[in-house]
């Protein structure tokens, strides 16, 4: 993990050279050919050389890799919507009423890496106040700074706000 020493770091630096290293392909139609399956053959392959996968070989590395740093972490699948180039899109999403409908397909189903970080775990939106706390410990916020928080969390849900401190 290019010698770093803290699960963040550890984490990113994986991905990078995951990223960096590898070609996506699903080893469909004109894709690049790529070898299914997900077991110590196929990762073996795919970290020795050969580094062309899809998500579920690459999460599945990038897991096992973590894990032998030191990191927790798993393998989640799940469904991320994307439009016939792979890119993440919103086009099929839809809103009826008081509810969201979402048209998946087969191709939306993607894997990914989740890794408990020491101190944050898997915070997602509550790592807001979590950075508040840590930028007011540190004196970095001072009474009177103008702060906008942003963030993310399940279920695509998000928020933003503005505050004085």
């Amino acid at each position: 993990a290019g010698g770093r020493s803290h699960g963040g770091e550890t984490a990113q630096q994986l991905a990078s050279m995951l990223k960096e290293e590898g070609w996506f392909s699903h080893g469909l139609g004109s894709d690049y050919a790529s070898s299914p399956g997900h077991g110590n053959h196929r990762l073996t392959q795919l970290l020795g050389g050969e580094m062309v996968g899809d998500s579920e070989q690459y999460a599945s590395a990038m897991a096992l890799m973590a894990r032998e740093l030191g990191l927790p972490s798993r393998v989640v699948l799940g469904f991320l919507p994307k439009d016939e180039d792979g890119s993440i899109t919103n086009a099929r999403t839809e809103t009826h009423g008081d509810g969201t409908v979402i048209d998946f397909t087969g191709n939306d189903v993607t894997a990914w890496v989740e890794i408990n970080l020491d101190r944050y775990g898997n915070t997602s939106s509550a790592s807001v106040p979590i950075l508040l706390d840590e930028m007011n410990r540190a004196g970095k916020i001072h009474e009177g700074d103008l702060i906008i928080l942003a963030a993310f969390g399940g279920g695509l849900s998000a928020g933003a706000m503005i505050i004085r401190w």
